[in-house]
């Protein structure tokens, strides 16, 4: 599937993307690991289904009963629907611009640490249930809210976030504003967090904001060593520790270590080990 890019594909293209951006998004159907370019970061307030999300070094399922803080940048989304088929929620974007004016008006709720993180999963509570409602309604409202109303809904709701939460909730989106992480500790954070996630060295480059050669050529420069080759002597350790401390059966395990089927992670291990996963672990006991 193609890259989308929000929330520019939501934005007549015959205008101009604003500040801050209010919709809803409903749909009907699941969708798995769709690529995404953040060019606003976002706060997805979540009504009805699940969302996966996999940016930079995190993965976090949300359910209703969480909404979810993003910073910018590419990421990979998956909607699960609810027993009703439905996923529905609130976006609210907004770029570095507002970001800027709003450190500026209240700073000190940026005093917080920058977590080496890009996502933050908040509980919801009464007030958020309320709000995600009510910008429900008034974006069903269409032009007829105008730009300074939704801004101003923006910043009470970012407010309320800060002064529940503490600052850590929003200084994720600080270093949006006030620092980059650079490729190499990007790359890093993405490949250690996600080795035993069933991600294609294609999506983890998309992670990394590279092309898959870029990917290729900077994996193998810090790490001495083919990505492909990195990961599966990864899956493969641990797949050890988890038939022999865990006692669990290959059956059981080849799933969590990365591995599609049983029969992939068997023939890997055994190229690597001679003998089978069962084998081994007999052995071992």
């Amino acid at each position: 599937m193609n890259r989308l890019e929000l929330p520019h594909v939501f934005i007549n293209p015959d205008l101009s993307v604003p500040d801050v951006v209010s919709l809803n998004y409903n749909v009907q159907e699941a969708h798995t690991k769709t690529k995404i370019t953040l060019h606003h970061n976002v706060v997805s307030l979540i009504l009805e289904g699940k969302k996966e999300l996999a940016h930079n070094n995190t993965t976090q399922i949300v359910d209703a009963k969480h909404f979810i803080l993003v910073k910018n940048g590419n990421c990979l989304m998956s909607e699960h629907l609810s027993k009703e088929h439905q996923f529905r929620s609130v976006l609210l974007f907004f770029n570095d611009q507002f970001l800027l004016r709003f450190e500026m008006k209240y700073p000190q709720y940026f005093d917080g640490q920058v977590p080496d993180k890009s996502v933050m999963v908040l509980k919801t509570d009464e007030f958020i249930e309320s709000y995600s409602t009510s910008m429900s309604l008034l974006n069903e409202t269409g032009n007829a809210i105008g730009p300074d109303f939704i801004e101003h809904k923006l910043e009470e709701l970012l407010l309320y976030i800060a002064q529940k939460y503490g600052p850590k909730a929003l200084s994720i989106y600080k270093s949006s504003t006030s620092r980059k992480l650079d490729a190499e500790r990007r790359l890093r954070n993405i490949v250690e967090k996600h080795v035993y996630a069933r991600l294609s060295l294609e999506e983890l480059a998309f992670l990394c904001h590279m092309s898959l050669s870029t990917f290729k050529r900077e994996f193998q420069r810090i790490f001495n060593t083919s990505p492909s080759r990195w990961i599966q002597e990864k899956r493969l350790e641990r797949s050890r520790e988890l038939l022999v401390r865990e006692k669990e059966r290959p059956s059981d395990i080849y799933h969590k270590v990365g591995y599609e089927s049983l029969s992939s992670f068997t023939q890997s291990f055994k190229q690597k080990y001679g003998i089978t996963p069962k084998q081994f672990q007999l052995d071992k006991n």
